[in-house]
């Protein structure tokens, strides 16, 4: 709907606020990629983000 509306891509030009993991951005462009081929599953990001988590947790336990 926004590519038709503005006649852009959508997220085109989308920034990310100073700060965000470098990973976190990594994979968001990736999710936003115009050729859905590209994109990586529900289940990829769904696994990636449970590892950041895990690992987030590890690093709090030590």
């Amino acid at each position: 709907m926004t590519e038709i509306l503005t006649g852009k891509q959508a997220f085109e030009g989308l920034e990310f606020i100073p700060g965000t993991p470098n990973c976190y951005v990594k994979l968001a462009k990736r999710c936003m990629d115009p050729n859905p081929k590209n994109r990586p599953t529900a289940k990829s990001v769904n696994f990636q983000v449970g590892f950041w988590i895990e690992e987030s947790q590890l690093v709090s336990n030590e």
